[in-house]
């Protein structure tokens, strides 16, 4: 059997999960600053408006990040968002 046949039918599950592009910012952010992003994130999460009435959104956060030197787009926020989501609305 061939390396690649063998690859594909004995796929092994990846339980050692990288962090996210957007964890590894957080993880590098002084404390205070990741402390302010994470309440961002929660006011994110807790904005229940819908298009242009919503206050708090990810385009909001990345525009903020990327502003202050922090480059990270709102598909990668919203990402995170799906991901770390504990249902907190």
């Amino acid at each position: 059997m061939s390396e690649l046949i063998q690859a594909l039918e004995e796929r092994k599950s990846n339980n050692s999960k990288t962090p996210s592009m957007f964890q590894k910012l957080l993880e590098s952010l002084p404390e205070e600053e990741r402390k302010a992003v994470e309440r961002s994130l929660d006011l994110i999460r807790s904005d229940n408006r819908k298009g242009r009435a919503k206050v708090y959104s990810c385009a909001w956060l990345a525009d903020v990040l990327t502003s202050h030197g922090y480059p990270v787009s709102r598909t990668t926020i919203r990402r995170y968002l799906n991901e770390n989501t504990d249902n907190r609305h």
